[in-house]
């Protein structure tokens, strides 16, 4: 709830209205906080239009060349952007759809947003009052028959009417009040104010969505000055100066949200501002003319809303005028502010006029100066007026106005009022009285230093502009951190793709707050399953969860729960080890302190995380990890598990000094080496195998290992657990479980030293075995994937030893999650565990933040709001110019080959694809798919089977197609064969050598000494280009580059594929999936095997003596190649995996998957010393994630050679103008 200060009270609010909620785009300005900036800085966003502007336009040369051609205009950039894939519309439809309803959709979300509420999910009923301009689109661009008015007329009529402006918001958002299209021409946008404050007062809706667009077509041009009308000679618009010439007209966008004052107040909405009357009134015929304004019906209507406020007219401080800059409406429009407030030598009341800043938007006109209006009283700032060519607006009379040069503060004013006025031509009159907000006393940080700050959207693209603007948004607001996290956290609408950062506070004062993106990209799931993963000894270190402590209540109070249930000198010791500043670190070696130390940690953490909601599905532990895997499960109470825990330590520490060695290679590969008192005592993954022995055959086993040139690691520990070694002490242990009840797990447990998975538990011989008994943690990992299907593996303990093992098992099937810091990781616990929760949010726990005291409970504040990934959707279907004419090749007509074809596809299958997809709304799809399942609807279907009947010379029911609405069945109805035409095939078909040149397209990069190698790195800058330079669609830049074929060594030509691109500013992750082996001395040194594709997971390789070779593709691009060698040295490369990096000395990266022993993999991107034959491993794993980072001065360099243009007009000539930037496109 929003905490108001009590002393704005005001009896003359009882029928007031708030605006909680606003969202406009303007020339200039992509959102209000720019708008409202360029206004308080005054500045003139009215461009200047140049040649190459007009030409580009469409403008005719002859009429470029005309004197009265006026080369200005306000322009909106971007009109012909559109995210039609987040409402839900395919391409076709949403081309038909008029510009100006597409913004106004847009922002109508926006606006909501803004306002704190998820539009779909609003149960109140909320009313949609809009208007817009002129529909030019429809006239310019599209082409309609109204002398047959078919299905195709009839949905561009659906499209474009200025009936369906309020209702198709309405469908899209679910707003269930009225939904009523206001057109009163100039006036629109500030009446559809007027008439949504009606329908909230007489509860007809419990919320209203106000405002109104403007879009001229064509667009980006100037005007033809005539003598007469109201247009101004040069350009400028000059309201209230003696030099007005006439007004220029622009374009914009406005939405606002209002309620009830009442309402706002007691549910916390952000309260902007307060609309304390409002009036609409029509001059009749008391006028010059019906173009003419009048008045008094100006004056009239202006003091309606003063009595409808209940205020006199002294009390205002500010009027947005209607100021248009002609000779005739202005002195008019003064003379009625005069009747109205009369003589006064105090000139206290400031006058303005949006439209010198950035003329005249006909319908969103009055939306415009609302905002203006909103943000005056809310800022408490009057902003300067305008003055072009030094002409100042003048005021003589006697009445109590000014003008201002520059922008005036009224901070000592408590509450600053102001007017709004707007009259249309036709004589529909509107003015507005809003005043400034209640003051708000924000919330002080209640909860801890470290906050998560959580992100969703429907693409990838708009969850990393959200993210970056968000935090750097959060960065200037840190008095606001309380409502900020709850306004990201329970005021957005969730969607499946999810990110954070993690926000640390700082001090009190916030002087060395820091945000930190997580990087990561997750796909939520509807309740996803969890698996926690108990860590073993070894991982234990001093002070570790330090800061968890300090910081999460829950945690530390479970921590002190487990402390009080042990003895009190071990109580002392367990404490002072992992709370004490000093302490020895050779005691936390100590068996039994180390195990109590780690079974206190863990237990701790994970009713901590089931606390806050996130609760496991399964559970597995690593040796020690078990019992704490068991307690949770309640298989025996927590006194009970503190005293099995603490003599379990005990007596093992008592048995006979051995040691034990990691070593780096698979099992098969070390047993048969094994000797004396050796023996396996964990397997802990592929690659990762532990022996256990006497200290004197652990020795002779590292110098074996070392000749054999195997890796080993000895471990940190004076005894051999799980060996021979430990059967003295398995009675002693027995005695331990006397008089504890052992139950049946409550949560499944996966045993990793028997195949069964909940019996054991209740059987106190199996916990004495286990002291016994081999790990194989490798096999519990296998049983947990494939019997659970579990969606996140969560590490509970310290480090992240669990997930690398596991890693290497799984091949990325699951998130892998870590919780804590290691003993080698300068990361604060209290962070990395917050980070921990965020990174389960984002795979779709429902997570309650709130209960950690991790999220505000603030009032709803201004964030950045949803960034709609908007790309060009325009058609012309008429002769003459296109706009923009560069984008005309894009989507080329149905009847003429797409660039997108392939030589071997046959064009009628193409043809087909190419009309079925422009209907659709999913890009990634599989030819069985279902039409509806792809976003189609009744109507386009229709329109699909139409246009088809007509290509084809067919008649095929439509009733047939909604029977079997498939892309395969399509084929089948107009008789065309669909075999071999699997969407993204796994394999790839090898070429003859001898292919024509004109069946093999060759992209070459350009000055490379290889003519025949496709460099990746400039690849993948290509696709990302295509798409954010072009606006191209994901499907066509997918099909221009899936075939493109290489020239191995040999002879022969191969289709390669690899994936998967994500983007994030400059970076792009690649992630690797290792799904075979090979022996790499079947390929030669130095072959080239890589290019770009988004869909499939590996390269594979089809030869006569390798029918089904399948390599991993590599995102580390050394020396900017994609190839592979026998060994490729990396002296001193710095390598970033996850969060380690790694430092190339004597190592090689293996380029790109490698076969180790009997069946064993090293994946793409593995660090590999070569030294120790057969490759042991230094670093990395399968399946990673690799992050490289392109240049910003690469991409620029690239941008400006434009390689890639001659190359694809090569590949797929393209009729008309190939390979022009969209209008208004930038590369960020």
């Amino acid at each position: 709830m929003t905490d108001l200060d009590d002393s704005f009270d005001d009896d003359t609010l009882d029928n007031a209205i708030a605006v909680v909620g606003m969202s406009g785009a303007f020339p200039g300005a992509e959102d209000i906080n720019q708008y409202w900036d360029h206004i308080v800085h005054g500045r003139c966003l009215v461009s200047e239009l140049s040649d190459k502007d007009l030409i580009s336009a469409g403008v005719p040369p002859q009429l470029i060349e005309n004197p009265n051609y006026v080369r200005r205009s306000g322009i909106l950039e971007n009109v012909e952007c559109f995210d039609a894939e987040f409402f839900g519309y395919g391409r076709d439809e949403a081309e038909t759809i008029d510009p100006q309803q597409r913004l106004f959709l847009e922002h109508a979300w926006k606006a909501l947003e803004s306002a704190g509420y998820r539009p779909r999910e609003i149960q109140e009923p909320v009313g949609v009052f809009a208007g817009c301009g002129w529909n030019r689109y429809a006239i310019n661009n599209l082409d309609f028959d109204l002398s047959s008015f078919g299905v195709s007329d009839f949905q561009k009529m659906l499209n474009n009417d200025k009936d369906f402006l309020a209702t198709r918001v309405a469908y899209k958002l679910n707003l269930k009040g009225p939904a009523l299209d206001i057109q009163t021409a100039c006036s629109t946008s500030l009446v559809t104010i007027q008439t949504g404050m009606l329908s909230l007062l007489t509860y007809q809706c419990d919320m209203a969505v106000c405002g109104g667009v403007c879009v001229n077509i064509p667009h980006g041009g100037g005007y033809l000055y005539s003598e007469g009308l109201i247009m101004s000679k040069d350009g400028y618009c000059r309201p209230f100066s003696p030099n007005a010439n006439g007004t220029v007209f622009s374009e914009g966008v406005g939405v606002v949200v209002l309620k009830r004052y009442e309402d706002a107040l007691e549910q916390g909405d952000s309260i902007l501002a307060v609309i304390r009357g409002a009036a609409v009134n029509n001059d009749g015929a008391d006028k010059v003319g019906y173009t003419a304004p009048s008045v008094s019906g100006q004056a009239d209507v202006i003091e309606l809303a003063l009595q409808l406020a209940n205020l006199s007219p002294s009390e205002l401080d500010y009027i947005e005028t209607h100021g248009t800059g002609t000779k005739l409406g202005d002195p008019i429009e003064m003379s009625a502010l005069e009747r109205v407030f009369g003589s006064n030598a105090d000139k206290h009341i400031g006058l303005g006029t949006l439209k010198a800043n950035i003329g005249h938007l006909d319908a969103a006109a009055g939306v415009a100066s609302f905002i203006k209006a909103v943000c005056v009283a809310r800022t408490k700032i009057i902003p300067p007026n305008i003055f072009a060519q030094d002409s100042k607006p003048e005021y003589h009379g006697d009445g109590p106005f000014y003008f201002t040069d520059s922008a005036i503060e009224l901070n000592s004013k408590e509450n600053v009022k102001v007017g709004i006025s707007s009259f249309g031509v036709g004589g529909t009159n509107a003015h507005i009285i809003v005043s400034s907000p209640p003051p708000v006393q924000h919330a002080r940080p209640a909860g801890g230093p470290i906050r998560p700050l959580l992100y969703s959207a429907k693409s990838e693209y708009s969850l990393w502009e959200i993210q970056k603007k968000t935090d750097q948004h959060i960065m200037g607001r840190m008095d606001e951190i309380e409502a900020c996290t709850n306004t990201l956290l329970n005021y957005r609408t969730p969607f499946d793709f999810r990110t954070y950062s993690v926000l640390d506070v700082g001090d009190g004062e916030h002087s060395n707050a820091k945000i930190v993106p997580s990087g990561k990209v997750s796909e939520a799931k509807d309740a996803p399953k969890n698996a926690f993963m108990f860590s073993g000894q070894g991982s234990q270190f001093h002070r570790m969860g330090y800061e968890l402590y300090e910081g999460d209540s829950r945690y530390r109070e479970y921590v002190n729960q487990c402390i009080a249930a042990m003895h009190s000198d071990l109580a002392n010791e367990v404490k002072q080890a992992l709370l004490g500043t000093e302490y020895p670190d050779r005691r936390i070696l100590d068996t039994q302190i180390a195990q109590l130390c780690l079974f206190t940690l863990e237990y701790s953490l994970a009713r901590t995380l089931m606390d806050y909601g996130i609760n496991p599905d399964v559970l597995i532990g690593h040796s020690l990890g078990e019992f704490s895997a068991a307690c949770i499960a309640n298989v025996f109470s927590l006194p009970d598990a503190v005293a099995i825990v603490s003599e379990r330590g005990r007596l093992m520490s008592s048995t006979g000094e051995g040691a034990m060695v990691a070593v780096l290679a698979p099992r098969s590969k070390i047993e048969p080496i094994l000797f004396g008192s050796l023996a396996v005592s964990v397997e802990n993954s592929p690659l990762n195998t532990v022996i256990s022995g006497t200290v004197e055959d652990i020795q002779s086993l590292e110098q074996k290992l070392k000749l054999e040139k195997l890796a080993c690691v000895k471990l940190a520990t004076r005894f051999p657990f799980h060996s021979r070694f430990m059967e003295p002490i398995l009675e002693e242990f027995r005695s331990v479980f006397a008089g504890i009840t052992l139950n049946p797990p409550e949560i499944p447990i996966v045993c990793c030293t028997t195949d069964s998975v909940t019996e054991p538990f209740v059987n106190a011989d199996y916990w004495v075995q286990h002291l016994r008994n081999e790990v194989n943690f490798h096999q519990g990992v296998q049983r947990l994937i494939d019997q659970y299907d579990a969606d996140n593996l969560v590490e509970i303990g310290p480090g992240d030893a669990l997930i690398n093992f596991v890693r290497t098992i799984t091949l990325d099937r699951a998130n892998l999650i870590q919780t804590l810091p290691g003993a080698k990781m300068s990361a604060n616990s209290l962070e990395l565990f917050v980070s921990s929760m965020a990174h389960l949010w984002c795979t779709g726990v429902s997570v309650d933040f709130a209960k950690a005291g991790l999220v505000g409970s603030g009032a709803i504040v201004d964030l950045p709001t949803y960034q709609f990934q908007r790309t060009a959707y325009w058609r012309n279907e008429k002769t003459g110019p296109a706009f923009p004419q560069h984008n005309t090749a894009m989507f080329p007509p149905v009847n003429t080959p797409s660039f997108a074809e392939e030589v071997e596809e046959k064009d009628a299958q193409k043809e087909i694809r190419d009309v079925w997809e422009r209907y659709i709304q999913k890009p990634d799809y599989d030819d069985d798919d279902s039409y509806f399942d792809l976003g189609g609807h009744s109507l386009n279907g229709v329109q699909l089977i139409g246009e088809l009947n007509k290509r084809y010379n067919q008649n095929i029911e439509i009733s047939d197609f909604f029977d079997h609405p498939t892309f395969n069945h399509l084929l089948k109805a107009y008789g065309i064969t669909a075999a071999g035409e699997a969407e993204e095939p796994v394999q790839t078909t090898p070429h003859s050598a001898s292919a024509s040149e004109a069946d093999i397209h060759q992209l070459q990069y350009r000055g490379s000494s290889q003519p025949n190698k496709i460099w990746m790195q400039e690849s993948l800058i290509c696709k990302w280009l295509l798409s954010r330079l072009y606006g191209f669609s994901r499907m066509t830049i997918r099909r221009v580059l899936e075939r493109i074929i290489f020239k191995l060594e040999g002879g022969e030509l191969f289709s390669v594929t690899m994936r998967k691109l994500y983007k994030k500013y400059y970076d792009m992750d690649i992630g690797h999936y290792t799904a075979g082996c090979f022996d790499k001395g079947n390929f030669k040194p130095g072959t080239t095997i890589g290019r770009y594709s988004s869909i499939t997971p590996t390269a594979r390789f089809e030869t006569a003596d390798h029918p089904s070779t399948t390599v991993s593709s590599s995102g580390l691009f050394y020396r900017e190649s994609f190839g592979f060698s026998d060994g490729m040295e990396i002296p001193r490369t710095k390598i970033v995996i996850g969060n380690d990096v790694f430092i190339g000395h004597n190592a090689t990266l293996v380029y790109p998957c490698s076969k180790v022993g009997d069946g064993a993999i090293i994946g793409a991107g593995t660090i590999v010393n070569f030294d120790v034959p057969p490759y042991a491993i230094v670093g990395g794993s399968p399946a990673m994630i690799i992050r490289y980072r392109f240049p910003k001065a690469k991409i620029e360099a690239l941008l400006e050679s434009r390689w890639w243009e001659n190359d694809l007009e090569q590949l797929y000539p393209a009729r008309g103008e190939f390979m022009k930037p969209v209008s208004g496109s930038r590369v960020r």
